[in-house]
């Protein structure tokens, strides 16, 4: 892990609400697309125990990999959307952008007009 992902945690990590949100929303996640790809329902209680303590949730040793897979996925999410939000605050500081949703447009991959090259 890099030094920036070890930041990037910590300030998540630093604001219990966020983690909460955070934990629910791999939660979600990981139900949602467990039933996607096997075509069954993954007991989301269990879920949420695993994610709070490894030793807990009555989950196969294929979903608690999964569920560290998913947890990954969000967490790397997190960490872009964390970073992206910081680049256009300093965008808006240094007067780039009016606003935070011009700075955020202005980073994103969007698609050229046909004018553009």
């Amino acid at each position: 892990m890099t030094v920036w992902h070890k930041l990037m945690d910590a300030l998540l990590e630093s604001d219990t609400l966020l983690a909460a949100k955070r934990t629910a929303d791999i939660k979600r996640y990981t139900v949602r697309r467990w039933q996607k790809i096997h075509g069954t329902p993954l007991d989301a209680q269990q879920v949420q125990l695993y994610l709070c303590d490894v030793r807990h949730g009555d989950l196969t040793q294929e979903q608690r990999l999964f569920v560290k897979q998913c947890q990954e996925e969000i967490d790397a999410c997190y960490r872009s959307a964390l970073f992206r939000l910081l680049v256009s605050g300093e965008i808006v500081r240094l007067h780039l952008a009016s606003d935070i949703g011009e700075a955020a447009a202005l980073l994103s991959p969007a698609v050229p007009a046909a004018s553009e090259p």
